[in-house]
Order: structure tokens, then sequence, then C-alpha cells
């Protein structure tokens, strides 16, 4: 099991936190980007849901580019998140520490994982 530090930032659409860090699976290569509602906010966890206060955080599954220019699409994007450290390989069991929170990835489904906060 590996412990995985996510930083986070506002983002600037609404009052959640955000990461320009990308996970992926060892096994599938699946890649998710991150995010999180902090303690003392709330933000729906489901379209049209009710408001859920937070600390929670979220993985939300990234398309896939595949592009002729070898400097752009997912493959250069992996490239330079590697070389910058945001590049994280991860399975079932790991640790993300997400804005003071840990939480540990969980797989529901083939190519879907859920977050588990951990206390």
């Amino acid at each position: 099991m590996n412990t995985f530090n996510i930083p986070m930032t506002m983002n600037r659409y609404n009052d959640g936190l955000e990461t320009d860090h990308v996970i992926a699976f060892k096994s599938t290569g699946k890649r998710f980007g991150l995010g999180s509602t902090p303690e003392g906010k709330s933000a729906r966890q489901v379209s049209q849901g009710p408001m859920v206060p937070g600390p929670w955080a979220y993985a939300f599954g990234l398309c896939v580019a595949i592009t002729a220019d070898p400097s752009t699409g997912t493959a250069a994007e992996t490239r330079r998140l590697e070389n910058e450290n945001k590049f994280h390989l991860v399975e079932d069991g790991d640790i993300l520490e997400i804005d003071g929170q840990s939480y540990k990835v969980r797989v529901v489904r083939r190519e879907y994982i859920e977050l588990d906060p951990q206390f």
C-alpha cells in the first residue's frame, strides 16, 4: 500500500478544491482527475442532488486524446506530469492525502473508483 500527498488549490468556478495531479491505475492505465470539498463548504455529489457538507473528495475519469503530433495529446501530457511528479500510479487500497484528510482508493467496478475517507 502506497500513500500519495495530493496538494489542492481553490477551484475558480465554485467553492471546491482542484488539483493538476493525475492518478492512474497500475493495471489498466485508466486516468483520473481529483477534486474535493473542504470542511465548512458544501457541494453536490450528484447532479441535481442535495448539497453535501465537506470534507469529501472525488475522482473523475479523464478522456484520452490521440494525436499525430507527439508533443500533444495524452501521452505528452502524461510525460509532462511525470516530469513534474504530478502523475501517480495507484492500485486498490492505496491512500491519498487530500486537503488534510486521508482517502483509500477503492475499486468499485473495473474502471470506476471511490475515495473512502479514512479516520
